[in-house]
């Protein structure tokens, strides 16, 4: 975990986007076969190269 405390949210079709005009996320997460395998803020192209090797 980034280290965040704060509530989050997963959706699928961007209506909360819209509806709070999100224009940008910083935090990552990456998922494989359904396990969060690399979550992070703002990550690196390095590190998202090698989570995804």
């Amino acid at each position: 975990m980034a280290g965040s405390h704060w509530p989050y949210v997963l959706e699928t079709n961007s209506s909360l986007l819209q509806k709070f005009h999100v224009t940008e996320l910083d935090t990552v997460v990456v998922l494989y076969h359904n396990k969060v395998i690399y979550e992070g803020v703002v990550p690196s192209e390095a590190q998202l190269k090698k989570v995804l090797a």
